[in-house]
């Protein structure tokens, strides 16, 4: 029987040996490949957390801001008005059954009365609308489209094509993050866009909510509205995009025969409404 050549051997060995060189080159590549990956994925969680964190700080910036317009409010023009008031109050007291009395300045004090109730109304209103509580987000969006409709010569209306039957499928807290949400996007049109043709129409499938923004002005993209609210300073665009993020709602902004397209989808999460 003939043995193997040892140069033979020595081919064998080598061949198994870069084998098994290739094997551990690949076991390395693949681990650093995996670990490569994994810190990607770690990197987009931390940068994605961060976002969630600017929103976060935004949508308390904004609430403060809230709070503070509240306060100037009453502090400039409701604290004086009653200071006027009771001044007024007390003349006519002090004065009443005299010749001194004034019935006009009485009548000017009832008209104050008048005017602290519409100015108190209208900073209860920017807290929550009355009718919000009352009849829901739909019937509140349609107020204020009234209200937008008589301050401008543009045309701007609101369809309410939703069949929900009974309750709103939305607790308060969340019909009032929409509200604020269609706010913050009809202000952006209004102020940017040169309309003069604006609908806002909600209409609802079984799982979600579509809020559909139709007007003539000018026509923004995804990629423009993301860039614009990576660079703004304002709280406006953040604000959009921290309620979108509270609702798990998704905005999308397009355009089709010529009108500009803003399109929100709310995902309905409670078959009655909570309390």
């Amino acid at each position: 029987m003939e043995s193997t050549p040892p140069i033979v051997g020595l081919f064998v060995m080598a061949g198994v040996l870069a084998m098994l060189v290739m094997a551990l080159l690949l076991m390395v590549i693949f681990n650093v490949y995996k670990k490569k990956l994994l810190q990607k994925e770690t990197r987009l969680k931390t940068i994605e957390f961060e976002k969630q964190i600017e929103s976060f700080k935004a949508a308390r910036q904004a609430e403060d801001e809230e709070r503070e317009k509240i306060a100037r409010n009453m502090h400039d023009e409701i604290l004086p008005m009653l200071s006027g008031l009771g001044i007024n109050l007390e003349r006519g007291y002090r004065n009443f059954g005299t010749e001194r009395f004034n019935k006009n300045e009485l009548m000017e004090a009832v008209s104050s009365v008048d005017n602290i109730i519409s100015r108190v109304r209208g900073i209860s209103h920017d807290l929550i609308p009355p009718v919000l509580l009352s009849f829901g987000v739909f019937k509140a969006l349609k107020e204020y489209f009234k209200q937008i409709s008589d301050a401008d010569y543009a045309r701007a209306d609101f369809e309410d094509n939703t069949n929900f039957v009974g309750l709103i499928p939305f607790r308060n807290d969340e019909q009032l993050n929409i509200y604020r949400l269609c706010l913050e996007l009809i202000h952006n049109v209004v102020k940017h866009s040169g309309y003069t043709y604006l609908v806002m129409k909600a209409n609802n499938t079984d799982n979600e909510l579509l809020i559909l923004i139709q007007h003539d002005g000018m026509v923004v993209t995804n990629a423009e509205m993301k860039h614009k609210t990576d660079t703004s300073k304002g709280l406006g665009l953040k604000s959009i995009k921290m309620r979108t993020t509270l609702l798990n709602g998704q905005l999308n902004y397009h355009s089709e025969d010529d009108l500009a397209l803003i399109s929100l989808t709310i995902p309905i999460t409670n078959n009655e409404k909570a309390n």
